[in-house]
């Protein structure tokens, strides 16, 4: 769950913020942490993610933002954790909006970040894991992640190309599907209608010949 409190420093100074935990406990241990202390804590409401989880897929070329979002902050000096958070309010993708969420959670309590994007294989690939945790384990997590952000991008492209080439086959097939429809259920009667008259014709003619 995601709490929204208000908390005051030693200094006096206060300030506002959310928190994913579960319960409000937990929010207080952490602002005690941060040597703060909480004046009002209040249980926030996701935006109904959970309802509509799976309407959505998330699409190479948002793994690929991701990627690179993630990467450049950590680049910046910001932990795991605070660029979790910062990205989780600008994705507009309920799918990979929940993953985030509970990423950023996961993170929160301890999990590596690896561990925790293994977590929904749906979503993150293998490869994608691995290339993290290896990351982890070099030190060089940022860099991993821009690689990453590099080969979905070049993904989505490939993609692109693949169902722009599809493009006109498809609208071939349609054609010709509406074409034969039209033959077969227009033209064709037509036809059988002419040839019926002219043999209804013949035949009168035959007759009148019969009876002279």
């Amino acid at each position: 769950m995601e709490y929204s409190y208000k908390a005051m420093r030693q200094n006096g100074e206060t300030f506002e913020g959310t928190f994913i935990a579960e319960s409000q406990r937990d929010v207080v241990e952490m602002l005690k942490r941060s040597k703060s202390y909480p004046i009002h804590i209040e249980e926030k409401q996701l935006v109904g993610t959970r309802d509509i989880t799976f309407l959505k897929g998330v699409k190479a070329q948002e793994l690929s933002m991701f990627c690179r979002q993630l990467a450049s902050m950590l680049k910046a000096g910001s932990t795991i954790s605070r660029s979790l958070d910062i990205m989780r309010r600008q994705i507009t993708n309920k799918r990979l909006l929940e993953t985030v969420t509970t990423i950023h959670y996961d993170v929160q309590k301890g999990v590596v970040l690896s561990e925790a994007l293994s977590r929904h294989p749906k979503v993150y690939p293998v490869f994608m894991v691995y290339m993290v945790e290896s990351g982890e384990m070099s030190g060089t997590i940022d860099v991993v992640l821009d690689r990453l952000a590099v080969y979905f991008e070049k993904s989505a492209k490939i993609n692109n190309k693949v169902k722009s080439a599809m493009v006109y086959p498809a609208v071939l097939l349609v054609v010709s599907i509406s074409v034969v429809f039209f033959l077969v259920n227009f033209v064709l009667p037509t036809f059988r209608i002419h040839v019926r008259v002219e043999q209804c014709l013949n035949c009168l003619l035959l007759r009148k010949l019969c009876w002279r």
